[in-house]
């Protein structure tokens, strides 16, 4: 089992001395963020070439407020960071 996301993984040896290879299917059966996991990097790449688009804005309403930059401060960060499992899902390419 997977310590990470409780996936069942199953070997299967392929040739005579050949390494075994994880079968996906059974694995992602088992497995709800795996199976999630196209969804969520569709739904994470179109937000982003929204943000890049100009398409998704943010509302200027609240610049005056005290506490303005430390909310956008959060959520640069927290953009950040799903930015990076985007990248990181798609194998460390744009």
């Amino acid at each position: 089992m997977n310590k990470s996301c409780g996936c069942k993984v199953i070997y299967i040896p392929v040739g005579l001395g050949a390494q075994p290879i994880v079968n996906p299917l059974d694995a992602i059966d088992f497995c709800p963020l795996h199976r999630a996991a196209p969804a969520m990097l569709e739904a994470l790449t179109d937000i982003f070439a929204m943000i890049q688009s100009g398409e998704l804005v943010r509302d200027i309403k609240k610049d005056g407020q005290s506490d303005w930059e430390l909310m956008m401060t959060r959520f640069v960060g927290k953009l950040q960071k799903a930015g990076q499992a985007l990248f990181q899902a798609k194998g460390g390419r744009e």
